[in-house]
């Protein structure tokens, strides 16, 4: 039985289409689905992530990102979009060439389809120009689409960045520590 075959009915899957934004720092950017080969391109943005982006991520420390922890994590992300998964990413043009600089996440709980956890990640040099939160708000929109009503966003109890993101969504939420963790429950209106 392939994937389309076990698609649940609940899970509906909405049209991705790509949009084009500027960042607070007026580069253009272009959000869009992500795409098998888009490999290449997710391959060289995780090698070029500091480990203290990594760790804020994937709540991982490295001492250095090898080519291998990036070809692995690219592999999962370019194969890995599926009816429980969307990754969009956002991607500037560079001297004729497509380069990523964020990737977000929304994954769909199996068992209860009004939970679906979300997970960003920009590039350093692009941090704090609200690609982040762009992206963010196109997740918000395809969870509500999707019917979920509750948000999970697992992160470090220090990064500002993303309890910044969460304020800004305006939507009610709640917080639970666990060690050095922080789990953020973002209650997401029905949708129409």
């Amino acid at each position: 039985m392939n994937n389309d075959e076990r698609l649940p009915v609940n899970f509906p899957s909405p049209q991705l289409e790509a949009i084009s934004f500027q960042s607070q720092r007026a580069n253009i950017l272009t959000a869009r689905p992500i795409r098998e080969h888009d490999y290449t391109l997710l391959n060289e943005m995780l090698r070029q992530l500091s480990t203290a982006t990594w760790y804020k991520r994937f709540l991982m420390p490295v001492p250095v990102i090898s080519e291998e922890l990036a070809q692995r994590e690219a592999k999962r992300l370019a194969l890995g979009a599926n009816h429980l998964r969307t990754v969009l990413l956002a991607t500037t043009c560079v001297q004729g060439r497509e380069h990523v600089v964020a990737i977000a996440e929304l994954v769909r709980e199996s068992s209860v389809a009004a939970i679906a956890e979300m997970a960003l990640l920009v590039v350093d040099s692009y941090q704090r120009e609200g690609i982040g939160s762009a992206l963010a708000l196109q997740l918000v929109k395809l969870a509500i689409q999707y019917g979920v009503t509750t948000l999970r966003i697992v992160t470090l109890a220090h990064n500002e960045a993303v309890r910044r993101l969460v304020r800004n969504l305006q939507t009610p939420y709640t917080m639970e520590y666990s060690g050095g963790s922080l789990v953020i429950y973002a209650k997401l209106p029905m949708s129409a």
